[in-house]
C-alpha cells in the first residue's frame, strides 16, 4: 500500500480501504469541524456486469453520504457499522435510483450499509451493491438519483446521473465496467495555501479514465460550485489557490473511460463531494507527516476479496 500525501490537508479521522475483486479503493475522511445544514453529502453510482453472469445483469455500487443527525433513518454509530444493518432511506426528502435513458421505472432504494460516520463533522457514510436486469435490446442506459437538498449555501436539488453500455466491447468481447472512484464526503483545505486534490480513479477494463466538470442536468443545483478551481482531466486532479475566502465549495465531475485513440467516452459517472476551506493558522508550507502505528510507506497488506480492511492513521505536524 502507498501512504497517501497529506499535503494540504489536516487531521485525519478514518481510513477504510476495500477490496472487492476489480475495485481498489482508498477513502480518507478528514476532520471537518463545522454545523452543517441540510441533508445530502454527495454521491457516485458505478456499473459493471454481474459476477454471476446473467445475460444483461448489471451489478450497481453507490457510495453515498448523508447528514448523520438528519433523522433517525440517517444515522449512524459502531454498532450500526457492526451490525451491518441497512440505513439512509430517507422518505418524503429523497428519491430512489431511477432509469432515465434506455429503461424505465425503479431500479432501487438508496438504503446503503454504513461503513463511517463523523460526530464532530455530522456526517454518515457508506455504500451497497444492487444486482439489476435490463431488458434485452437496450444499449445506452442512463440512470440517475435525484432529490433535494445540498447543504447550505448551495440549498439546492442534486442529481447524481451515470451513463454505460449493454454492448459488448469489441476489444474483449465482454459489457464494459464504469470507472471507479471513491472520495471524503468532506475534504478540509487550508486558506490561503495552494492545493492540488487527487480523485483516486481505477478501471477495471483498464482503460483511459479522464475526469471533466459535469455541466447541466449532470449537476443539477451544484453546477459551477467550485469557482476558481483548474481540472487536470487525465490525473483527474483539482488545482486550487484557496484565497476567495472560507467556506463550502462543490465538486461536480463526470468520470470517464475511454479505448485508445477514442474521444467517445464508454460511460460517464457522476462523481459529487464537499471542500471545506478554513484558516488553520499554520504556514501553508507545514504539512503533517504519518507517524506509527500507520504502515509504512509501501507496506503490503493483503486483504481477501469482499472485505473491508480499516486502518488505523496517525499523522503528526
Amino acid at each position: 500500500m502507498k501512504t497517501p500525501s497529506l499535503a494540504g490537508t489536516d487531521y485525519f479521522s478514518s481510513l477504510t480501504f476495500g477490496i472487492d475483486g476489480n475495485d481498489c479503493s482508498l477513502l480518507l475522511l478528514l476532520y471537518v469541524s463545522a454545523a452543517l445544514g441540510s441533508h445530502f453529502r454527495g454521491a457516485i453510482f458505478m456499473v459493471r456486469p454481474s459476477p454471476s453472469g446473467g445475460e444483461n445483469e448489471m451489478e450497481i455500487t453507490f457510495r453515498i453520504s448523508w447528514r448523520r443527525s438528519f433523522n433517525s433513518l440517517a444515522y449512524c454509530d459502531q454498532s450500526t457499522i457492526e451490525n451491518g444493518q441497512l440505513i439512509g432511506q430517507l422518505i418524503g426528502v429523497d428519491g430512489n435510483i431511477q432509469c432515465e435513458q434506455g429503461c424505465s421505472g425503479t431500479i432501487s432504494d438508496v438504503r446503503y450499509i454504513c461503513t463511517d460516520f463523523s460526530v464532530e463533522e455530522d456526517w454518515s457514510f457508506g455504500e451497497r451493491v444492487v444486482a439489476y436486469t435490463f431488458l434485452e435490446g437496450a444499449d445506452i442506459i442512463t440512470i440517475a438519483f435525484s432529490g433535494g437538498d445540498w447543504i447550505s449555501p448551495f440549498s439546492s436539488s442534486w442529481r447524481v446521473p451515470t451513463t454505460f453500455s449493454l454492448a459488448r466491447r469489441n476489444d474483449t468481447g465482454d459489457i464494459n465496467s464504469t470507472p471507479r472512484a471513491i472520495m471524503s464526503p468532506v475534504l478540509r483545505i487550508q486558506e490561503g495555501c495552494n492545493h492540488t486534490i487527487r480523485v483516486p480513479v481505477t478501471d477495471p477494463d483498464n482503460d483511459i479514465v479522464r475526469c471533466r466538470w459535469a455541466v447541466g442536468g449532470e449537476c443539477a443545483g451544484i453546477c459551477n460550485g467550485f469557482p476558481g478551481a483548474i481540472l487536470v482531466p487525465e490525473t483527474c486532479s483539482l488545482v486550487y489557490v484557496a484565497d476567495q475566502g472560507q467556506g463550502f465549495r462543490a465538486a461536480a465531475l463526470m468520470i470517464e473511460d475511454f479505448q485508445p485513440g477514442s474521444t467517445t467516452p464508454l460511460s460517464s459517472v457522476a462523481l459529487q463531494f464537499l471542500v471545506l476551506v478554513v484558516d488553520t493558522m499554520r504556514s501553508c508550507s507545514v504539512n503533517p507527516t504519518f507517524v506509527p502505528p500507520t504502515p509504512y510507506d509501501d507496506s503490503c497488506i493483503v486483504v481477501p476479496s469482499g472485505h473491508t480492511l480499516h486502518l488505523r492513521l496517525v499523522a503528526s505536524s
